[in-house]
């Protein structure tokens, strides 16, 4: 039963859920991670390092001046595809194509939610194995039935 816990505690950690929220301060924080959308000017301009018809670039602030923001970028939302996951790899991002900040925060509600199912799976399993091993004449709890006569 703790096994089965653990794993879902761990699941539970490995896909917690995140939103994105509006931020008004114009310079995050070093470490914070971000989802820059970028203007229609931005999308043009950034199209040869971020791809074809890039709206949105998220990762980790690693610096910011006041002219533009180095990202470690972890993922790319192209117009009409599905996003486009990155390495790491290190791109200086214009203020100026930038439309909107938006910071990456857990979702409290949805992570809880996720967990309590997780959990209620993980007991239900142990209880639906627990059956079929009662049931194939699992333990009988130490007694010895009597030799026949």
């Amino acid at each position: 039963m703790r096994t089965a816990l653990a794993a879902g505690s761990i699941l539970v950690f490995l896909t917690a859920c995140y939103r994105y929220t509006p931020v008004t301060d114009l310079a995050p924080a070093e470490g914070a991670v971000v989802r820059l959308d970028l203007s229609e000017t931005g999308t043009a301009q950034l199209g040869s390092v971020l791809g074809r018809n890039a709206t949105a670039v998220e990762g980790t602030i690693l610096s910011h001046t006041d002219t533009s923001f180095l990202i470690s970028v972890s993922a790319t939302r192209q117009r009409n595809e599905q996003p486009l996951t990155w390495a790491g790899e290190r791109v200086s991002v214009p203020r100026g194509a930038v439309q909107t900040i938006e910071a990456r925060s857990l979702n409290k509600k949805k992570t809880l939610l996720l967990a309590s199912a997780a959990i209620l799976g993980a007991i239900g399993l142990k209880l639906i194995v627990s059956g079929i091993d009662a049931l194939a004449g699992g333990d009988d709890g130490g007694i010895t039935p009597p030799p026949p006569p």
